[in-house]
């Protein structure tokens, strides 16, 4: 199982974003197929999920969200076939290149909001 969800912006309070659960190229389902855990999930930093499979599916996944305190998350890339690294903020532009080949190494920095 793969487990992804969005980083957060820090509230203050516990946060519990949704996730994307993924097996075998099948996106499953919150509550019918999985059921989800959060932890450290309030203050800034590295918040972690655990999914737990239901019906069909057994174990469990570990999967992360950061947490920030109000600033921008810079995103750094590499680029393993021409040794570039690239930064943005754009969450798609980074997934978009991930799909091309480029390497997440994860947060760069985290900018002025």
């Amino acid at each position: 199982m793969s487990v992804t969800a969005a980083d957060q912006t820090y509230t203050g309070g516990a946060l519990s974003p949704g996730v994307s659960v993924t097996f075998g190229g099948r996106r499953l389902a919150s509550g019918i197929d999985y059921t989800v855990s959060y932890g450290s999930n309030v203050g800034p930093g590295t918040a972690s999920i655990i999914v737990w499979g239901r019906g069909n599916y057994t174990g469990s996944a570990r999967g992360s969200f950061n947490i920030v305190d109000g600033g921008v998350l810079m995103y750094r890339l590499y680029n393993p076939y021409s040794g570039d690294h690239h930064y943005t903020t754009s969450r798609e532009e980074r997934d978009m290149l991930m799909a091309l080949g480029w390497h997440d190494e994860g947060i760069g920095w985290y900018g002025i909001g």
